[in-house]
């Protein structure tokens, strides 16, 4: 749950942040290419609308992937404003997203990664 009075979204935009106030998501792939079937770590943080860490965010985050044979692993929550998912698979060869959703708060908007590259 986030704190009243903030403009809730998730954003997955993996560059550097700046500073503000207002919930949202980040979402961290390490990596703009990946090995088609390797595990990707990925870190999800609860960010306002200039990236500053928001530690006291909570709720159940969900991933999809725009690739429609990876392996997707199970929705988690956030602790301390942060998540990872360690086993998320991108298995087709192409240019594929990762979109983050929070599960347990449909007020808060989805957002998607910029394209990740995966070779085989």
């Amino acid at each position: 749950m986030f704190e009243e009075g903030f403009d809730e979204g998730i954003h997955t935009d993996p560059t550097p942040c700046s500073q503000h106030c207002d919930p949202a998501m980040d979402v961290r792939t390490g990596s703009d290419t990946q090995i088609a079937g390797e595990a990707i770590p990925i870190t999800v943080f609860a960010v306002d609308d200039w990236w500053n860490p928001v530690t006291i965010a909570n709720g159940t985050i969900g991933l999809t992937s725009s690739d429609g044979n990876a392996n997707l692993p199970m929705d988690a929550n956030l602790s301390s404003g942060s998540v990872t998912f360690n086993n998320l698979r991108l298995n087709s060869p192409g240019f594929w997203t990762i979109t983050a959703h929070c599960k347990s708060d449909p007020q808060i908007s989805s957002d998607t990664s910029p394209l990740i590259h995966v070779i085989s």
